[in-house]
């Protein structure tokens, strides 16, 4: 199971860490100037099997 975390960065910008399920890091996308838009990705990815986490 992967855990996909949308979370704010220090610039108010958003982005989405992606979690295994031993809840190492496995990535980090670019960031987002909108909450939506880093949902947007977050869902896209979350197609191939996951779930969000909405930490901002």
């Amino acid at each position: 199971m992967r855990w996909l975390y949308i979370s704010k960065a220090s610039n108010g910008q958003f982005y989405v860490r992606i979690e295994g399920g031993n809840h190492e890091t496995i990535a980090v996308t670019e960031t987002y100037v909108s909450k939506a838009s880093a949902l947007h990705a977050a869902n896209l990815i979350k197609a191939g099997g996951g779930t969000i986490v909405d930490l901002s």
